[in-house]
C-alpha cells in the first residue's frame, strides 16, 4: 500500500526543487496503469459477486435467474402450447341419447370448430360438422369424434352405447307386431314379462298376444292392469281379469304375468302381486303374433317363455334373457328403421311404425 501526500499546492525555489516538484506531483496523481489495475481488480471482485447476486448460476449449475433453464435441462421460460381435449358427451350414453362432441369442456360445434365422427371405427361423412342424433346412436356401438380447431386437431376416447334407454315410445295410431313360432299353448305353463314405462300415459291397450277369434291374450292398463283371455275354444265370451296391480309415478316397473296349472300369478318387480284360477287355460294363435300400442307409454325388453318361470318372489334382469322355452324375445332397442329384431331361438323378426323416442328414459 503507497502512502500518498495531503498536500501538493507548495511551489519550488530552484532547478533541483523544481524536478522534486515534479515527482511529487506525479505521486499526486495516479498513472494509467495503476488505474487498470484498480479497474481489473474491482472486475473481479464484482465477478466474484454477480454470480451468486444476480441469481443465474447456483451450486448445482442451475440457471433459475431468467427462468429458461432448470437443473434437469427443461426450458420453462417460453412453454409450448400444448392441445386440447376431444371428448363424447355423454361419457355412457343410451340408445336414446343424442350425442355432443366436446372440445375442453365446451361445445365444439358451437365453438365453430370442425367435428367428424367415427363409428365403429369407421368415419361417418355424413356427420361432419354436427352432433349425433339419438336416431343413429344403436346399443353396442363405439362412437369417436375428432376436432379441427385450424392449429390443433385432437380425438375423444370410444363411448359405447348402451342398450338401456332404447325402448319404444308409442303415439296414436302405431303398433308393432312379430309373428310367433306356430305353437299352440293350450293348458301348457307360459310366462309373459315386460318392462314399462306409462309416463304420460293414462288407459290402453299395452299388447295382444296370439289372438284371433277364438284363441288369445291381452293386457290392458286402466286404473291397474287387466287381462282379457279366452280359455276354451267353445267359449264365446272373453274372460276379463282386472288384477288391481297398479303403477304409481313414471318410472320403470317389471311385470310378469304367469299360468300354472290352470292359474294366472301377477308379478310386479319381482314381487307377487295377484292371483286368478281359469276354468281351463289359455290357448294361443298358430298364426297370430304380437301387437303393441300403447299411447305415449315407453315399453323395453319383451319376452314370452312356455314355461312358469316364476314360482315366487325374484329379482328382475335387465336386460332380459333368452331360455330353452323362448318363444319371442324382444330387446326393442335398434333406434332407427322399421325392424324389430327377435332374440330368441326362432328369430321371428317382426316391423314397426311406433315412434321412437328421443329423450332417455333412463335403465330400467
Amino acid at each position: 500500500m503507497s502512502i500518498r501526500p495531503l498536500y501538493c499546492s507548495w511551489r519550488p525555489r530552484s532547478m533541483t526543487l523544481a524536478l522534486v516538484a515534479l515527482i511529487g506531483v506525479s505521486a499526486c496523481f495516479p498513472s494509467g496503469d495503476d488505474e487498470e489495475e484498480r479497474d481489473d481488480t474491482q472486475d473481479r471482485d464484482t465477478e466474484d459477486t454477480e454470480d451468486a447476486g444476480d441469481g443465474e448460476d447456483t451450486e448445482d449449475g442451475e440457471d433459475t435467474g431468467d427462468g429458461e433453464d432448470t437443473g434437469d435441462g427443461e426450458d420453462t421460460g417460453e412453454s409450448e402450447t400444448e392441445g386440447g381435449t376431444a371428448s363424447v358427451s355423454p361419457s355412457s350414453p343410451t340408445a336414446a341419447d343424442d350425442l355432443l362432441c366436446l372440445y375442453d369442456g365446451a361445445l365444439a360445434v358451437a365453438e365453430g370448430h370442425t367435428v367428424t365422427w367415427s363409428q365403429n371405427g369407421s368415419a361417418r361423412a355424413d356427420l361432419d360438422s354436427g352432433d349425433v342424433s339419438s336416431l343413429y346412436t344403436l346399443a353396442d356401438d363405439a362412437w369417436t369424434c375428432t376436432v379441427d380447431t385450424g392449429s390443433d386437431t385432437a380425438t375423444s376416447s370410444a363411448v359405447t352405447v348402451d342398450a338401456c334407454g332404447g325402448a319404444l315410445q308409442f303415439v296414436v295410431g302405431h303398433t308393432l307386431s312379430a309373428p310367433t313360432s306356430g305353437t299352440v299353448s293350450l293348458n301348457a305353463p307360459w310366462t309373459l314379462e315386460l318392462w314399462i314405462n306409462l309416463q304420460d300415459a293414462d288407459e290402453g291397450s299395452i299388447l295382444t298376444y296370439g289372438r284371433n277369434n277364438y284363441y288369445g291374450l291381452e293386457l290392458d292398463y286402466d286404473s291397474g292392469f287387466q287381462v282379457t283371455y279366452k280359455y276354451d275354444i267353445y267359449n264365446v265370451d272373453w274372460t276379463s281379469w282386472d288384477t288391481g296391480v297398479q303403477i304409481h309415478g313414471d318410472g320403470w316397473q317389471h311385470i310378469a304375468l304367469v299360468f300354472d296349472s290352470g292359474f294366472f300369478r301377477m308379478y310386479q318387480n319381482g314381487a307377487y302381486v295377484a292371483g286368478e284360477s281359469s276354468p281351463y287355460g289359455l290357448q294361443l294363435s298358430t298364426t297370430e303374433g304380437l301387437e303393441l300400442a300403447m299411447d305415449n307409454a315407453f315399453l323395453d325388453e319383451l319376452h314370452v317363455s312356455l314355461q312358469a318361470k316364476f314360482s315366487g318372489n325374484f329379482t328382475p334382469a335387465y336386460p332380459l334373457a333368452s331360455d330353452a322355452d323362448t318363444e319371442l324375445l324382444l330387446h326393442l332397442d335398434e333406434g332407427s328403421g322399421s325392424s324389430i329384431l327377435d332374440s330368441g331361438p326362432h328369430v321371428n323378426h317382426g316391423t314397426t311404425t311406433a315412434y321412437r323416442s328421443t329423450s332417455s328414459r333412463g335403465c330400467p
